[in-house]
């Protein structure tokens, strides 16, 4: 360890826990609108059985459309408590 702190630095090492600690997400980038409620809906099933309740929905700042469908979704989403939005993405806050 004292070696790859040497070799990396601390912040190198700070950073690499920080991203291991990240909520899981789910990144919608290229995919049409027809093509993410089923995929938004697994992803939140997973992850509720995996007693996570906290995770990220990436749907990009475009137009819009990909944004309206999911937070349509996600805030009428029975496992879902909370959505919290953010520019081109929504944190999802799960009933465990």
């Amino acid at each position: 360890m004292d070696k790859n702190r040497e070799k990396y630095g601390r912040a190198s090492m700070d950073g690499a826990r920080q991203n291991f600690a990240k909520s899981p997400e789910l990144d919608l980038h290229g995919l049409y609108s027809g093509q993410v409620l089923d995929k938004v809906d697994v992803f939140i099933y997973d992850q509720y059985n995996k007693k996570l309740s906290e995770v990220k929905i990436v749907y990009g700042i475009g137009e819009g459309v990909l944004r309206k469908k999911v937070l349509d979704y996600v805030k009428a989403h029975p496992l879902v408590s909370r959505v919290e939005e953010e520019i081109g993405r929504c944190k999802v806050i799960l009933d465990i």
